[in-house]
């Protein structure tokens, strides 16, 4: 059968209304809350216009459009942000329904793994939230569609292309630059003329070019290069611990990507797998486990929900998708969409603060400050009330001196500090519960604070904090 005869066998419109279900339910779930700290730091940085990032270029641009486009109408920075989020992922849904038509998949399989792709627990969380991964996924289902693409009628030009857009994805998330590894794979199980050694090489030499030239030249625009991810990568060295492995595997790729994860692992340990499973499925372990290995070297102990795995699930709704009755296909779809729907459910519980944000920003007036806050309660309802304030959570400032009272923890907090200071003109405040959490950890550190800084206290209606001051040098 013809490409065209096959792509009239498994119509557009299918992938389109799966797409666009997806998006009605990732709005409909859309979170109240932050995700973690990075999150915090983006909605900070598109809000005032600062839309560099050296890791990540592409990502902030992205929600600069949609807030601009959706502001129209009047909705908040915040939930344009949760909503480019969802939008991603619903995009890499259509990806996945078209490249599964690439790769021969029947109608029934092509709408079952993408099903598959939408329900998985990690992708419908970051659907839900403002992070990264969720528009990342858009680009890494361009990749792997592409990657199907050459499958079907590998050549130069559609390598080149893979290439390109595996590039493009490492812009959007440097976890991107993994991508070859994945769509590399996925060739070398379906493509058999790409396992001759010739053959094999110049496909790596066209597409790890189109790779270098896309991801430079989007480093070019908008800033950031590859250069920024070595040096991620080589801060990350020191913290690397190989036993952290099996719970990276657990924790980051079998539960999160649960149900197909587990089927495709399933299928492979089967004596006897599904006719045209077993390549793909012994290719997609092979590439979990350099993904676990990088997961467990960048992350180094912190959970992220399966994030950095979320492009192996459409090769894993592949594999199930080919070995697995089409009934069976739609009961994993619906314990994977109730297990993501329960998980954003839990996470969705914003703490209740006793602070008015209209007097945090009465206190800061027409100046520029930033804030220090105890916790998310206290720091989440005054970043939504005014995008336009710099707030901090302690724990950022203080990273490695809660708990701790050496010479080096107090060298780091004194780092931060003048770098929140630097970008404030001076004026730093800190609520009187972050205070409190910070003098808890002992009399060393309230002797270390009282001798570097000044604490001036201010009330601004039920908001009590002190402006942080560094002591001038014949004052210590």
């Amino acid at each position: 059968m013809t490409d065209a005869a096959h792509r009239r066998t498994v119509p557009v419109a299918d992938g389109m209304a799966l797409a666009a279900s997806a998006l009605a339910v990732y709005a409909l779930l859309g979170q109240s809350r932050f995700y973690l700290f990075d999150a915090e730091t983006f909605y900070m940085l598109v809000a005032r216009g600062e839309l560099s990032h050296p890791n990540h270029p592409l990502y902030l641009p992205i929600c600069a459009g949609v807030a601009q486009v959706l502001g129209v109408f009047g909705i908040s920075l915040f939930d344009a942000m949760t909503f480019a989020s969802a939008l991603g992922s619903a995009i890499f849904v259509f990806a996945a329904h078209r490249a599964s038509a690439c790769l021969g998949l029947d109608r029934a399989s092509a709408a079952g793994a993408a099903l598959l792709c939408a329900t998985v627990p990690s992708v419908v969380f970051f659907a839900t939230v403002v992070e990264v991964h969720g528009p990342f996924l858009a680009f890494a289902g361009a990749a792997l569609w592409q990657a199907a693409r050459v499958c079907r009628r590998p050549n130069d030009a559609r390598l080149l292309g893979l290439g390109l857009a595996t590039g493009l994805a490492a812009t959007a998330h440097a976890t991107g630059h993994l991508l070859p590894l994945l769509a590399g794979s996925v060739l070398l199980a379906e493509a058999p003329t790409l396992r001759e050694p010739r053959n094999l090489l110049r496909a790596a030499a066209v597409g790890a070019a189109g790779h270098v030239i896309a991801r430079l030249g989007a480093g070019a625009v908008l800033g950031g290069d590859l250069g920024n991810t070595v040096g991620y990568v080589s801060d990350q060295w020191t913290r690397f611990d190989l036993a952290k492995l099996p719970g990276t595997v657990w924790h980051e790729w079998l539960l999160p990507a649960a149900p197909p994860a587990l089927l495709a692992l399933a299928i492979l340990l089967l004596p006897r797998a599904p006719r045209g499973s077993r390549a793909l499925a012994v290719a997609l372990h092979v590439t979990a486990l350099v993904y676990a290995l990088a997961a467990t070297f960048m992350l180094a102990g912190i959970r992220e929900n399966g994030a950095y795995f979320q492009p192996l699930v459409l090769v894993a709704a592949w594999v199930v998708a080919r070995g697995i009755p089409a009934r069976a296909v739609l009961l994993a779809a619906a314990v994977g969409l109730t297990a993501g729907i329960i998980q954003v459910r839990g996470h969705d519980r914003a703490p209740v603060s006793a602070i008015d944000p209209a007097d945090v920003v009465a206190l800061r007036g027409e100046d520029v400050a930033v804030f220090v806050m105890a916790d998310e309660a206290e720091a989440r309802p005054v970043m939504l009330a005014d995008p336009s304030l710099a707030v901090v959570r302690l724990e950022i400032l203080a990273q490695g001196l809660l708990g701790a009272a050496d010479e080096q923890a107090f060298a780091r907090f004194d780092a931060a500090f003048r770098s929140i200071a630097s970008g404030s003109g001076g004026r730093v405040y800190m609520s009187q519960a972050a205070w409190q959490v910070l003098v808890q950890n002992g009399d060393r550190l309230r002797a270390h604070v009282a001798s570097r800084y000044e604490l001036v206290p201010v009330v601004s209606g039920n908001f009590r904090a002190y402006e942080l001051r560094e002591a001038q040098a014949d004052g210590r």
